[in-house]
């Protein structure tokens, strides 16, 4: 289990990921189709981007979302922690290199259940200004590979200082400083993580003034990172693994 805050190992070798399949690209010529923001299938959807904004990137992120154990055994959501990849060309229709839309959506979970979580977690602590400074939580800016795909680092997501999340891609293509207008709970089908403890929300989020490369942001196709059971025993901060694909709009 995931208990203290960055005493983390995804542990989840065992399960048996969904063989990666390939779909064609364009041919010469043709146009991209446009990609198509994931619906939940709920009573209440998140409100669409609208024809006029465009998808500026698809992101896989891959990390931890982080809590504080109260006295009276709740838990309060204090942030997350999460290297981003980008997965924008694997979506049906865009290169080459796109999945079908089922070896697409599949990306979450066959990564938290294959791979270590790519944190350093000797060093909890994340600003902006130290993202790139020694004692960072980032390990650098390695490719995941997940079933034998490649899949490029595109940036980080934290929380500043004061507490707002905070979207990095590329070099300086999207700053992104979020607030949130709405959220739904995730599929009842969703998967629970390696942990089991449950799916965050997804999330439709605004841009604060001053983010650069986008306008709005989605968190979808979560697994796992809901908070673990506060029973006395943990002390102050616990952490719980979690995979999403954030699709940026502008």
């Amino acid at each position: 289990m995931l208990c203290k805050t960055f005493c983390i190992l995804a542990t989840a070798a065992l399960a048996v990921a969904t063989p990666v399949k390939r779909q064609s690209g364009p041919s010469c010529g043709a146009s991209r189709p446009r990609p198509t923001l994931p619906v939940n299938g709920g009573e209440h959807e998140l409100e669409s981007p609208g024809k006029n904004l465009k998808v500026k990137h698809i992101a896989l992120g891959f990390g931890i979302q982080n809590y504080t154990c109260n006295e009276d055994l709740t838990s309060k959501a204090t942030g997350a922690l999460a290297m981003l990849y980008d997965v924008t060309p694997l979506y049906p229709g865009q290169s080459d290199k796109s999945l079908t839309i089922d070896a697409f959506d599949a990306l979450p979970s066959n990564t938290l259940y294959s791979q270590d979580i790519p944190l350093n977690f000797a060093q909890p602590d994340a600003t902006i200004a130290g993202v790139d400074q020694e004692g960072s939580p980032f390990p650098g800016t390695n490719d995941l590979v997940v079933d034998g795909l490649s899949i490029p680092f595109s940036g980080h997501h934290l929380f500043n200082a004061d507490g707002v999340p905070y979207f990095e891609i590329g070099d300086g293509e999207i700053d992104f400083f979020a607030y949130k207008i709405d959220n739904i709970k995730a599929p009842a089908a969703a998967d629970d993580g390696v942990e089991g403890t449950g799916t965050v929300d997804w999330l439709y989020l605004g841009a604060v003034d001053g983010s650069l490369g986008a306008t709005l942001a989605y968190r979808v196709r979560t697994v796992g990172g809901v908070a673990h059971k506060c029973t006395g025993a943990e002390e102050g901060e616990i952490s719980t693994g979690y995979t999403a694909q954030y699709w940026f709009f502008g």
